[in-house]
């Protein structure tokens, strides 16, 4: 990234404070209960509340491309417009998630072409699997984390204990979490000596880990063919 555009982005991230706007980053990715679909969740940069959007499983899947490091034989669209914003010298300023209405999230994506920068309207998934790819920020208003914003930590740490209580003989149940929060979770176990849980996460984000691997490989055979 050029000196400039670093320069710009640390205003941006000054400004966000003052106009009540929050930096995020992507946690993780977990399996829904509905089907075609995956739970996205973003978490502050700086402290421990969450949103958690549902997204397409096809669109989940490029995501998982990038947080994975998977190397993907093809281009996808998302590494197709990063390419054509490069060509025509346009900066993916940033993505902002700033409406939530009937269920939905709605957000912006801010581009910069040196001189300008111009919102447009795009959906959460899309702007995420983007800000991925140009290493671009990602915010939250204010208003959005305080309505529907939840304590990650806390959640999921109620979640888990839950689940170990209820089906701990049953790890396949554990897959809700995602490998990240899956990691989060093992080494929490590890420091309080609780090997036993350890054991069952460590062998369950191993299995996760396999699966991904193969589902790629499966999404890239069919797409070559």
């Amino acid at each position: 990234m050029q000196p400039f555009y670093v320069i710009l982005r640390y205003i941006i991230e000054f400004e966000c404070y003052s106009m009540g706007r929050i930096r995020m980053i992507v946690k993780d990715l977990k399996s829904s209960k509905i089907k075609g679909f995956d739970n996205l969740v973003l978490l502050e940069a700086d402290g421990s509340r969450a949103l958690n959007i549902s997204i397409q499983s096809s669109v989940a899947d490029s995501i998982a491309i990038i947080m994975d490091n998977i190397c993907a034989q093809r281009p996808i669209i998302y590494d197709t417009f990063k390419q054509v914003l490069q060509d025509f010298s346009l900066q993916l300023q940033e993505i902002e998630i700033n409406k939530f209405f009937e269920g939905s999230f709605y957000a912006t994506a801010s581009i910069f072409d040196g001189e300008n920068a111009r919102k447009f309207d795009v959906r959460p998934s899309d702007a995420i699997n983007l800000a991925l790819r140009c290493d671009c920020p990602i915010f939250a208003t204010k208003e959005i984390l305080d309505e529907v914003g939840f304590d990650y930590c806390k959640f999921f740490s109620t979640k888990i204990q839950t689940e170990q209580m209820n089906t701990i003989g049953d790890i396949d149940n554990l897959s809700i979490f995602g490998v990240n929060m899956l990691q989060d979770l093992l080494k929490d176990a590890i420091e309080k000596e609780d090997y036993i849980t350890a054991s069952i996460l460590r062998d369950k984000i191993n299995e996760e880990i396999s699966n991904s691997k193969k589902n790629t490989n499966h999404s890239e055979e069919n797409s070559n063919e």
